[in-house]
């Protein structure tokens, strides 16, 4: 309502002027009981109309619209909402969209949405804070610029969720004729980041990669419903992570280099983790190496640093589902269920 609670106010104090001159005359108890019944009507208006004006500002319509439902294990705010529509993205399969998307990114604590669209790129660095919601039919695709140890998606900082389901990451294995490095999402040092149905095909490295430092593994990560599919080493890699989950997830067709499995967890020297490693109903199918490998060489003298799990796996198609290399004195520390 448009009314000023000040006129209430005003309404009250006439009205208290004005018996009170009548109380000094001599009230009787009438006029007492007419009294308070008016000081009661007072408190009403004032308590009705006073609202509208000292009222907490409302939240806009458009930013309630924009806000995301975070999974549970995240806890971060990205308030600046982007449209990549607005931002100069150009989805033709042709157009290099690399400083464009650069600008999208910016320093992070943004929520950034994309339409559908075959959008060309060089390689990307997601910020922290950042949510990245791709529409059924993105397309991020490789422009083939990446030099041997590039990837194309690089998570380094904290705090980002992928929502990706429909959507993929498209290089072209063929351009670069060779090479193992050039992953299509690598996570390297970085913590709380969950993905969610993204697919990363046919890299010339891996479709996921999981690392970091010496002493600083990844953290609190998760793939959920993801592809990695055609890619030349491995669809996943785990060299040094800790508290990761994979759900529900489909590693296929690797083919290339060695090991050229779905799914290889191979620490890089003693410094390096494998803790908390849940695998749960991993699908891997038609992989050159196999299913699931695990290669305990640089961590068998340290047991305490690797726990894993493997949870109703299942192999298609493949000469090895599930495999362990120098391992034994970790056996203890790694559990698998599944088709063997």
């Amino acid at each position: 309502m448009a009314v000023n609670y000040n006129a209430s106010l005003v309404v009250g104090t006439v009205l208290s002027l004005s018996l009170s001159s009548q109380l000094q005359t001599g009230l009787n108890l009438m006029t007492t009981r007419v009294y308070t019944v008016l000081c009661a009507i007072t408190v009403a208006l004032f308590a009705l109309f006073g609202e509208s004006s000292h009222a907490a500002p409302q939240e806009r319509p458009e930013r309630a619209r924009h806000q995301v439902q975070l999974p549970p294990q995240l806890e971060f705010r990205a308030p600046q909402y982007v449209d990549g529509a607005h931002a100069g993205l150009v989805g033709d399969g042709r157009t290099d969209n690399t400083q464009a998307f650069q600008r999208l990114l910016g320093q992070g604590n943004r929520t950034i949405r994309i339409a559908p669209g075959d959008y060309v790129t060089g390689k990307l660095t997601i910020p922290k804070n950042t949510i990245l919601l791709l529409a059924p039919g993105v397309i991020i695709r490789d422009s083939g610029k990446l030099g041997p140890s590039d990837r194309l998606i690089n998570i380094v900082a904290g705090n980002v969720y992928i929502r990706a389901r429909g959507a993929k990451l498209l290089s072209d294995r063929r351009t670069y004729g060779g090479g193992e490095q050039r992953h299509g999402v690598f996570i390297y040092g970085a913590s709380n980041v969950v993905i969610d149905g993204l697919q990363s095909d046919d890299n010339s490295g891996d479709g996921f990669y999981i690392g970091g430092p010496p002493d600083r593994p990844a953290e609190n990560i998760t793939l959920d419903n993801c592809v990695a599919s055609g890619n030349r080493r491995q669809g996943l890699s785990i060299a040094s992570a800790r508290n990761v989950q994979v759900i529900d997830s489909l590693f296929e067709n690797t083919r290339g280099t060695p090991p050229a499995y779905g799914i290889d967890l191979e620490p890089n020297n003693a410094h390096d983790w494998l803790d908390n490693i849940r695998i749960v109903r991993a699908r891997t199918q038609a992989n050159d190496g196999g299913g699931i490998l695990i290669v305990g060489t640089a961590l068998k003298s340290s047991p305490d640093r690797v726990n894993v799990d493997i949870v109703n796996h299942i192999s298609v198609g493949e000469r090895h589902p599930y495999q362990t290399v120098s391992a034994d004195r970790l056996a203890k520390r790694m559990q698998y269920t599944g088709t063997r």
